[in-house]
């Protein structure tokens, strides 16, 4: 069984190439593979083309519109970080931060994950901004590059969220108060 289908195999590949000899000797045939590999090369094209300049504008809109100062300050407070205001405290902290390696500003964070110092302008028109989850707190001397804008919000966040919040003792026995029981929209529904 298995030569018989060997067999036919071979007789159509063999009748497929006779017939691929005849038609290539016929030049309207010539005409219509040539256009119909145009048609197919220029849709791979266009394919292409629409990919690549898809990823410069998103790259582009990414770099020209990055995460607001506001967004910033709630996030970071969101997460127990606080401005520190101080400039003599700020050039303490960001002293050895390797900024200069930088191709456009970014986000980085303490070894430890106390300080967090973000550039929150992709023109460098304003000052860098440092918070720190306890402004006492001694400034690092390793920082760790998270990124530049909407990806480096992103690093931060997912790196703080990793961490898990010690709890004072006098919130131990508390339960956390969920939204859901502050305000609950009626239109809502229910899961």
């Amino acid at each position: 069984m298995v030569q018989h289908s060997s067999r036919g195999s071979l007789r159509f590949l063999s009748h497929f190439s006779s017939r691929v000899r005849e038609l290539s000797k016929n030049p309207l045939y010539r005409k219509r593979a040539l256009g119909i590999l145009s048609v197919v090369l220029s849709m791979v094209l266009a394919l292409h083309a629409q990919r690549v300049s898809g990823d410069s504008a998103l790259k582009s809109w990414i770099h020209d519109h990055p995460p607001s100062e506001r967004l910033w300050l709630s996030a970071l407070s969101a997460h127990g970080l606080t401005e520190i205001t101080d400039p003599t405290a700020v050039q303490k902290a960001v002293r050895l931060l390797p900024t200069s390696m930088d191709p456009e500003p970014s986000c980085w964070i303490s070894e430890n994950n106390l300080w967090a110092v973000v550039f929150t302008d992709p023109y460098g028109t304003r000052p860098l901004r440092a918070f720190a989850l306890n402004k006492k707190e001694k400034p690092p001397a390793i920082w760790i590059p998270l990124g530049a804008g909407w990806n480096g919000l992103e690093s931060l966040l997912n790196r703080l969220s990793e961490l898990k919040p010690d709890r004072s003792p006098s919130d131990q026995g508390k339960s956390p108060v969920r939204a859901q029981s502050v305000w609950r929209d009626k239109r809502a529904i229910d899961p």
